[in-house]
Order: structure tokens, then sequence, then C-alpha cells
């Protein structure tokens, strides 16, 4: 009787330790993401707002989608919009995002920066959200200028960020 008893304890022991190596495999921490931006045609003035390619350079996660958060308001690209870039990430099994500080993403193409970062259930999944290039371009003129009382009034141009008004 004995003898089972120290057996079973045995096993139970085993079990147990067993269950905690499988536990602390399933937490290796992402260090660094690495992804890489791309798409067929850089943004212009004017142009459809299209879509954005972003690849990860890692075993470790994969990207599930990539899209342009700003342009969910336009359907075009206008002189002065900044694209972001929404990316959804998840960890393959046996790994798990810890990091949303700056220092450890790696970001190439496009000219993209990060800008932040978002874990959600518990380190399997996060968020992703880069700038690239701001959309240049020759603005267009000013149209319905008047002058009321010494007040200048005309109508918004879009892109534009200041105006220069001279009275001649």
């Amino acid at each position: 009787m004995r003898k089972k008893k120290g057996i079973c304890l045995m096993l139970a022991v085993v079990m147990a330790i067993s269950t905690g190596f499988t536990a602390l495999a399933a937490d290796t921490k992402i260090d660094t993401v690495k992804l890489t931006f791309s798409y067929d045609k850089a943004p212009a003035s004017g142009d459809d707002i299209g879509n954005i390619k972003v690849k990860a350079d890692s075993s470790e996660f994969y990207v599930e989608s990539a899209e342009y958060t700003n342009s969910d308001d336009q359907d075009t690209w206008t002189v002065g919009d900044i694209p972001e870039v929404k990316v959804e990430l998840y960890a393959k099994d046996g790994y798990r995002f810890s990091y949303t500080s700056k220092s450890h993403f790696k970001l190439s193409g496009c000219n993209a920066e990060f800008k932040k970062a978002k874990i959600y259930d518990s380190g399997d999944y996060i968020e992703v959200t880069a700038q690239l290039k701001r959309i240049g371009g020759k603005l267009e003129g000013t149209s319905n200028l008047e002058w009321n009382d010494g007040i200048a009034e005309w109508d918004s141009i879009d892109g534009a960020k200041s105006y220069d008004v001279k009275l001649l």
C-alpha cells in the first residue's frame, strides 16, 4: 500500500512539474516587432485612398490585416494628409506580445514611423499604429474671396495649415 501511495505521489509531482514547463514555454516574449510597409503606388493628392501592405519579418507572429485609419471620412488623399495605418498582429503558438514602447518596433518601407501600440488578450494580439509620409503637392487657390467691413473672408482649402492674405 505504501509503495502505491509513493508512486501516486511521484506521478503527481512529475505531472505538476511538466505542467509548469508547458506554461513557461507559452510565455516566450516577442522582443522586437519588425514590419515592412509597401504599396503599389505612393499616395498623392487627388488619388484614391487605395491599399497598404504590411509584411511581418518574424516567425513569432503574423499580420492579420493592415488598413488606413484616416480613410473613413474621405475617398481621396488631399495635400497635407498624413496617412495613418493600423496593423493587426497575432502571436503564434508559444509566443506573446509584451512591449508597446517605440524601442521594440522596427518599421521599414513607405517612410513608416511608429506612433503607438496596444496589447490585447494577454499578449496574443496587438494593434500597431504607424504614420506614413505627409501627402505633398500644390494647393489650389481659394475661391469666394471677399472684403467685408475690414474683414477678409474666403472658402477654406483642404490641406491648408494657414493662409497668407495680402491687401494691395
